[in-house]
């Protein structure tokens, strides 16, 4: 049976979900409000402020040094970062941010809920989708989260606003792009990190095509 989002709402640490999006395509965009829409869940946010065709040079310069990446993942990772400050600002305990071509599994809302209800006690960052087919090691029956180094790409993880206000620390300048950089993030902070098996969110770029390169 499906839950909605009505039932979830009684049970403790709820999250807002931000998700980090490219206006022209619409296409994703519809896709996540019409998943949503199946558990009337409301408390989200697209964030598409910072667009590689209208952001200004001088305010990527802010964010980034360097010249070894391209408007479109600076954007991208520029949107991230302020998410993290959205997450403090809003005073939000716990988080789920989505890249706009997350692809949700069925019973989404329901399964994430279970999830968020077993968190490690020290939980400060999880990823809970599919990148690069990448999965954590000794997958066992009755375990969900896993101990990890590394981000799994960044198109579906769960923050901690105490982890966001380690982030914001350091994070500014970036070398890299968002996945690269939270890699370098969590080694510098020592993030307590976790994988979740079965993933939920399946990275939808072998769908969509690669947004780096669109447009």
């Amino acid at each position: 049976m499906e839950v909605s989002y009505d039932d979830i709402c009684r049970k403790p640490r709820l999250i807002k979900i931000f998700i980090v999006h490219y206006k022209p395509l619409i296409n994703r965009k519809m896709y996540i409000i019409n998943e949503f829409k199946k558990y009337n869940f409301t408390n989200y946010e697209f964030c598409e402020d910072y667009d590689r065709d209208t952001t200004a040079k001088e305010t990527m310069d802010l964010y980034f040094k360097l010249n070894n990446l391209n408007p479109a993942q600076i954007c991208i990772t520029i949107s991230h970062i302020e998410i993290y400050k959205k997450i403090i600002n809003e005073n939000i305990d716990l988080c789920l941010i989505l890249e706009d071509d997350a692809i949700l599994c069925e019973n989404f809302f329901s399964i994430l809920d279970d999830y968020i209800h077993i968190l490690p006690s020290d939980f400060e960052i999880g990823f809970i989708n599919n990148g690069c087919n990448m999965h954590a090691s000794n997958i066992t029956a009755n375990k969900i989260w896993y101990d990890a180094i590394y981000s799994r790409t960044c198109c579906a993880y769960i923050i901690t606003n105490i982890c966001c206000k380690k982030l914001l620390q350091t994070i500014v300048p970036f070398n890299y792009a968002i996945d690269h950089e939270l890699n370098e993030q969590i080694k510098k902070h020592n993030l307590k990190t976790y994988w979740a098996e079965p993933t939920i969110v399946s990275d939808g770029s072998s769908i969509y095509g690669s947004s780096y390169i669109m447009y």
